[in-house]
């Protein structure tokens, strides 16, 4: 949902799709807008993946709006004589759940830029960032021209840095490597295709 005309209406259908087959739902954003993460953590995401993370600032408020925008618990518009029954125990409940799913949400960093790439080192130590996903034809996009043969080095040095800071790594298919070679490395989640794939190969 950072690109094309998809909506969050529209992946209401995909989330539950994903889990009626079992797998767990993750929603990259459009950005850290308040209003669209409140909705789309209201849909049962388990986890959010923020575009172009480009510093540990970026990270430090993309974990302060996650855990603002986890949709609370109440009873607003429960009415009639057992709406004083239920409220008393009402606060407790919602900070139970509140925790809860603040715990389990998964929040991934991607990093997309020569910035983003740069600054890894800082956005691994970010309590509450639970995975750094690499976007490789990003980065290369990034990278000035004749010096693409140094990215390669510097995503190893950055993957190296989110396994020592025991992390999950997570990305697209890098270039040159096979799904295999990746889960060696230590990768926890690997994209192997995107709509734009699919489209070019139809």
């Amino acid at each position: 949902h950072e690109q094309g005309p998809g909506d969050l209406l529209n992946a209401v259908s995909l989330i539950h799709a994903a889990a009626s087959a079992g797998a767990h739902a993750l929603l990259r954003v459009p950005g850290r807008e308040p209003a669209y993460l409140r909705r789309a953590l209201q849909l049962g995401v388990e986890g959010l993946i923020l575009p172009q993370t480009e510093s540990k600032q970026d990270a430090l408020d993309f974990v302060a709006l996650a855990k603002q925008c986890w949709p609370v618990s109440s009873l607003r518009g429960a009415g009639g004589p057992a709406a004083a029954v239920l409220r008393p125990s009402a606060a407790s409940s919602a900070q139970h759940l509140r925790r809860r799913g603040e715990e389990l949400l998964l929040k991934a960093c991607q990093i997309e830029t020569e910035a983003g790439l740069a600054a890894v080192p800082d956005i691994v130590r970010v309590d509450g960032v639970d995975m750094v996903f690499f976007a490789p034809v990003e980065l290369a996009a990034s990278c000035p021209r004749g010096q693409e043969a140094g990215l390669m080095l510097a995503l190893e040095t950055a993957e190296a840095e989110v396994k020592k800071a025991r992390k999950l790594l997570g990305g697209m298919l890098v270039p040159g490597r096979t799904v295999e070679q990746m889960f060696v490395i230590g990768y926890d989640l690997v994209c192997t295709t995107s709509d734009v794939i699919l489209i070019r190969s139809a």
